[in-house]
């Protein structure tokens, strides 16, 4: 389900491209593909556990709703599964319910991708989303260390500074790091040049 979302998301940022050739078979299977990916993902969106996987999966949704002609029913029902998904896959300070930072990078990534789908229709995204994305932003820099690289947590491996920075640029938000995820259960110190995450 979240890779699928993730597909979609894909493909609207990359639709100039993926579109621009004049071979209308071609461009009719692919609108096809992506309508169909989209059913799916709303029959099975619900059916999955909460948390990350499930937010990605109603953000593709939510994307193919506001870039496909005739969406906008679409677009409702996903922005309705994706501010439950939000509510229920965030802690109160923006760490995911999994509590894993490469999970969290993952996720304002695809979140940062719907934002950019909003922009492309001139629409206003919820604000659910841009709180998401906020506090997310907040606790993804709780976790990162001095040298910018994420810290390895939950399975996941160390992400370098590049990609990081990368994914930050793209959810335009500017916050401090968050010193004290009581919910989501990271603690940063910091001093001079010195990082400690516990």
């Amino acid at each position: 389900g979240d890779l699928a979302g993730r597909r979609i998301l894909f493909w609207t940022a990359y639709a100039p491209l993926i579109l621009s050739s004049s071979d209308i078979v071609y461009r009719s299977s692919v609108l096809n593909t992506l309508a169909r990916t989209a059913r799916h993902l709303e029959q099975m969106a619900d059916k999955m556990t909460p948390g990350t996987a499930r937010i990605e999966a109603w953000a593709g949704v939510v994307a193919a709703g506001l870039l496909m002609p005739g969406g906008e029913g679409r677009r409702l029902a996903g922005e309705e599964g994706l501010a439950i998904a939000l509510a229920e896959g965030f802690t109160d300070d923006g760490g995911p319910i999994c509590r894993s930072p490469v999970r969290l990078l993952q996720c304002l990534s695809s979140l940062a991708m719907l934002q950019r789908c909003y922009e492309a229709r001139r629409a206003v995204p919820q604000s659910i989303l841009t709180e998401t994305i906020a506090r997310g932003v907040e606790a993804l820099l709780g976790v990162t260390l001095g040298d910018g690289h994420l810290s390895s947590w939950q399975g996941g491996l160390p992400v370098a500074k590049p990609d990081v920075d990368a994914v930050l640029r793209a959810c335009g938000v500017k916050v401090q790091p968050l010193l004290q995820a009581y919910d989501w259960g990271y603690q940063r110190l910091a001093a001079k040049d010195t990082v400690i995450v516990l």
